[in-house]
C-alpha cells in the first residue's frame, strides 16, 4: 500500500489559518468549528507534529465521529492527514487509517480488511499498541480471515508487554475467562480485569473492566473470593456512566454492554435486598440449612417426610439446629444431637413453627 505525503502546494488548499471559514471553498460543507479543527490539524500535520495533529482531531471525539459518519469534505482530509502521517513514518497514523478500513459490523470487504491488516501490522512493528490490540480484533472476530484466538493472543499480549494499555489487559481477560486460545481460568481472568481497572483510572474505558469485575463479583470464584454483590453494584454504576460517555464518542457499539451494566444493576440491587430481607429473617444461617416457601398445610406436611429423608441420608448429623422456610410464613426448626443414629435423631426432630406473619391455616395445626 503506496502512500504519498502532503506537499506544500496540497496543504495551501486544505483549512488552514491564513484563510477564514467565511471565505474558504469549504465554507457549507462543513462547520466553523470542524474548520477550526481541521486547521489546527493541518498545521500540526505540515510541522511534523504527528501526535500533536490526533490530539487536534480527537479534542471533540463527537464532532470527529459526526463529520466522518458524514463522509464528506471533513473524512477526505482526515484520512488524507493520516496517509501523510504514515508515508511520514508516524506509528500512531498507522492505527487510524486502518480503522478506516476495519469495518466492525463484519460487513467490509476483503480489500478493506486486507489494508486494515497491513496497516496495523505496520503500526506494530512501528511500536503503536492500540495497532497491535486492534489486530487481536481481526482475528479474534475473523473479520476479513478465519477465527484466529491464538493469534488474537499473541496479539493482546505483545499490546500489554509493551505498553500499560488497559484494553489489552481486559481483552486477554475475555480469553482466560472464556477459555478462548488458552486454558480457561477465572482466576487470571479476574487479576487481569483488575489490573485494566487500576491503569484505565478515570478513563471512561475502565466501564469494560469494571463490568467484567461486576459480573465476578455476583457470583464469585471458587478459591478467590465470595459473591459480593454490594461492590459489584458500583462497579456496573460506573460502567454504565463510561458507556455513556464512549457512546457519545461516537463507539455506538457499546449500547448492548450498557445494557447489559443497567442489567446487571438489577440484579445486584435484588440480591443486596435479599441479602437484607435474609439478615431480617434471623440472620446468617447455616450452609446446611435448607429454604423452602411452605403456603399450605400439605406441603408442610411433606416438609416433615423431608426431614426425614435428610436424616437419613446424614444431613441432620451435623451439630447444632437447622431450619425449612427461608423468609416464608413459618420456618420449621430441628435439633440434632452428634453420635446418635439417624433414626434417633428422627425421633427426637421438634418441629417448632416461627411465623413472621399473621399464621396460617398450616401454622396453626402444626
Amino acid at each position: 500500500m503506496e502512500l504519498k505525503k502532503i506537499d506544500a502546494q496540497e496543504f495551501a488548499t486544505l483549512p488552514n489559518f491564513d484563510v477564514e471559514y467565511k471565505d474558504s471553498a469549504y465554507a457549507g460543507e462543513m462547520s466553523e468549528k470542524a474548520y477550526n479543527v481541521l486547521a489546527n490539524a493541518c498545521d500540526d500535520a505540515q510541522s511534523g507534529y504527528f501526535e500533536e495533529m490526533l490530539q487536534d482531531l480527537y479534542l471533540d471525539q463527537a464532532l470527529l465521529a459526526r463529520e466522518m459518519d458524514a463522509k464528506g469534505a471533513f473524512a477526505c482530509i482526515v484520512k488524507r492527514l493520516y496517509e501523510h502521517g504514515v508515508a511520514s513514518g508516524d506509528a500512531g497514523c498507522c492505527c487510524n487509517l486502518a480503522n478506516l478500513y476495519h469495518n466492525t459490523s463484519g460487513r467490509g470487504s476483503a480489500e478493506d480488511y486486507t489494508h486494515a491488516v497491513e496497516l496495523y501490522e505496520l503500526g506494530s512493528d512501528r511500536g503503536d499498541t492500540q495497532s497491535m490490540i486492534n489486530l487481536g480484533y481481526i482475528y479474534y472476530y475473523g473479520r476479513g480471515c478465519e477465527r484466529d484466538y491464538t493469534r488474537a493472543y499473541e496479539c493482546y499480549a505483545r499490546a500489554a508487554l509493551t505498553d500499560t494499555n488497559p484494553e489489552a489487559c481486559w481483552k486477554l481477560g475475555d480469553l482466560y475467562a472464556s477459555g478462548k486460545g488458552v486454558r480457561k481460568s477465572d482466576r487470571i481472568a479476574w487479576q487481569l480485569y483488575s489490573k485494566a481497572y487500576e491503569l484505565a483510572g478515570k478513563s471512561p474505558l475502565a466501564a469494560r473492566a469494571a463490568h467484567h469485575m461486576a459480573d465476578y463479583l455476583m457470583c464469585g470464584i471458587d478459591g478467590v473470593m465470595g459473591p459480593d454483590p454490594e461492590r459489584a453494584l458500583g462497579l456496573y454504576v460506573q460502567a454504565e456512566v463510561g458507556y455513556y460517555h464512549l457512546i457519545d464518542a461516537g463507539l455506538t457499539y457499546y449500547q448492548r454492554q450498557l445494557d447489559q451494566s443497567i442489567e446487571g444493576q438489577r440484579l445486584a440491587r435484588e440480591a443486596l435486598q435479599e441479602r437484607h430481607l435474609d439478615i431480617c429473617a434471623g440472620g446468617n444461617r447455616p450452609p446446611y440449612r435448607v429454604s423452602l416457601v411452605l403456603p399450605t398445610l400439605a406441603e408442610a406436611l411433606l416438609t416433615k417426610v423431608a426431614c426425614y429423608l435428610l436424616s437419613c441420608l446424614g444431613c441432620a448429623s451435623l451439630c447444632g439446629r437447622g431450619g425449612i422456610g427461608r423468609r416464608a410464613r413459618f420456618r420449621f426448626w430441628w435439633d440434632s444431637r452428634e453420635g446418635s443414629s439417624p433414626f434417633a435423631r428422627t425421633n427426637r426432630t421438634n418441629f417448632v413453627t416461627k411465623g413472621y406473619r399473621h399464621p396460617t391455616f398450616a401454622e396453626q395445626v402444626l
